[in-house]
């Protein structure tokens, strides 16, 4: 393709543009499509008043703070306020701006911010789960409340002891076993028709 063919199209499609009202110019794939149009303007308004609106997107974390290791002080919760025009969706994100902006000693568990791991669990507004798959509330006008899971021991903050879980999950064996010895010592092979 030449590109006096190209200059040629850039050419024609600026010419038809150039023709249209301000509106259909700025949503030319909409033309014919009242409601889409309709749609995209009320998407366009509203993306526009977003700054306007970053006052009322202030939302209130509540997270239990407690060291083992000073036995003196008592452990707390502390408020935390997050901008959410500024955070992602899910309550890891919020642990992780107030982490990374607030206050760098607030402790938590994670790893692979996908929900398969369990290491983020704890009790987000009463109910046990893990902190990357839950969405944080759009509602600014309650605080979010973030306690370790109830039923372990405190480390410090929310990283909940998991000796005892670990202890339990050795026992069940939740590996596979052969009776077949391993072939060089190594691992075992698998060739892509076994797959």
């Amino acid at each position: 393709m030449s590109k006096s063919w190209i200059r040629q199209g850039y050419t024609k499609v600026a010419r038809i543009l150039g023709k249209r009202d301000p509106k259909s110019r700025n949503f030319p794939v909409l033309e014919g499509h009242p409601a889409a149009q309709q749609h995209a303007e009320v998407a366009v308004e509203a993306h526009e008043s977003i700054k306007e609106r970053a006052e009322e997107l202030i939302k209130e974390f509540k997270i239990y703070r407690g060291n083992p290791d000073h036995p003196n002080n008592l452990t707390y919760l502390q408020s935390y306020f997050v901008d959410l025009s500024n955070c992602g969706p899910m309550v890891f994100d919020a642990l992780q701006k107030i982490k990374e902006e607030e206050h760098s000693t607030l402790s938590d568990r994670r790893s692979c911010r996908e929900g398969i791991c369990g290491s983020c669990s704890m009790n987000i507004d009463g109910t046990n789960t893990v902190a990357c798959l839950r969405p944080i509330d759009a509602d600014t006008s309650k605080a979010t409340y973030i306690t370790p899971l109830p039923h372990m021991f405190v480390i410090k903050d929310l990283v909940a002891d998991l000796t005892h879980f670990y202890n339990q999950y050795r026992m069940i064996e939740p590996w596979l076993k052969t009776t077949k010895a391993v072939e060089d010592g190594r691992e075992y092979r698998q060739s892509p028709a076994d797959k």
